[in-house]
């Protein structure tokens, strides 16, 4: 029954499943929760009406079962793990007809398995400067359930999604090479094998940054993986989350983002806001003019006595008396 239900839930109101449908598709997944998430994108698509596409809850069913079928014959074995295969495998076979999203969905296999991908990895392994399109396409498996995304443009990919991705990308890998080989052609793949050493810096950079409470992480990290990532908003946010004194290892442009002034006050403390001060007036002035702001945005919105105000005022208070100032 809580298959059933998750089942139907994942069908948006797009899909109406009777009883039986619901029953016979739970069954298909094996009642696995990632198989349930992926048959429910399968019914959106396939059964929802989007994009011109129409076929019933039926047809979902028999493309799993024949699936299952096929991956039952080719690799002699059985059981839940290929039902659950054969439920992912329908989500990376609709990408057939969309290349670009079929190689971004291959190429999350080069990242470590179950770690947290910042969108700045994608865009460097797709060899892109429009951050726009590489998230409206992750955006695209989102809606597939091939990606998980958060909030604050890190997408994760589970564990048997990942296994998935890897064998195709390794079939791909292994078709293409022998294709340049034939042709006496590698400027393409020199271009992609610099694509994913480029994502795989980011990637490792942010994750320095973010499991390092150092004050100088964030030097430490540009200086193994690319001084170059000193401007890049994700790495440096996530590191002054961890640390405010990043704010003191990253490019000039960015210490001068009220963003990332933020982030700094936070991790500080509105009682340590003297940690600000190694970093120039510039960005006392900047973090003083915010906190003025926020009290003149909470007096106006909440009233003067309201606990926000009074919090917002206790703010600007210790930043001005760590100045030396009497306001």
């Amino acid at each position: 029954d809580t298959a059933i239900k998750m089942l139907r839930k994942q069908c948006r109101g797009k899909v109406v499943l009777t009883d039986m449908q619901a029953r016979d598709l739970a069954k298909a997944c094996c009642l696995h929760v990632l198989a349930l998430e992926h048959v429910g994108a399968q019914l959106r698509l396939k059964c929802g009406g989007r994009r011109g596409k129409c076929c019933s809850p039926s047809d979902v069913l028999a493309l799993i079962q024949d699936r299952a079928r096929s991956l039952s014959e080719k690799f002699q074995s059985k059981g839940k793990r290929v039902n659950v295969d054969a439920c992912l495998a329908l989500s990376l076979e609709d990408l057939e007809g969309e290349p670009a999203l079929k190689r971004l969905a291959l190429g999350l296999a080069v990242f470590p398995v179950e770690r947290e991908i910042p969108l700045g990895a994608l865009v460097r392994l797709c060899r892109s400067s429009d951050r726009s399109g590489v998230r409206r396409m992750v955006v695209e498996l989102d809606v597939r359930s091939i990606v998980s995304v958060s909030d604050k443009d890190v997408i994760s990919v589970h564990g048997l999604m990942h296994g998935l991705l890897e064998g195709q990308a390794q079939a791909v890998t292994g078709v293409a090479a022998a294709a340049t080989a034939g042709n006496g052609g590698g400027g393409e793949s020199k271009s992609e094998d610099d694509g994913v050493r480029s994502a795989l810096r980011f990637f490792e950079a942010y994750h320095y940054v973010r499991s390092s409470t150092r004050f100088d992480a964030l030097r430490e990290a540009t200086e193994k993986y690319g001084e170059e990532l000193a401007d890049e908003e994700e790495i440096v946010m996530a590191a002054i989350e961890a640390n405010g004194a990043a704010l003191g290892f990253c490019s000039e442009r960015l210490r001068g983002e009220e963003r990332c002034v933020r982030a700094a006050m936070e991790s500080f403390g509105y009682e340590g806001l003297g940690g600000l001060f190694p970093f120039g007036e510039g960005v006392v002035d900047m973090a003083e003019r915010m906190l003025r702001r926020d009290v003149d945005g909470a007096e106006q919105v909440l009233g003067a006595e309201h606990p926000d105000t009074l919090t917002s005022i206790n703010n600007l208070a210790a930043l001005l008396s760590a100045r030396g100032k009497v306001d």
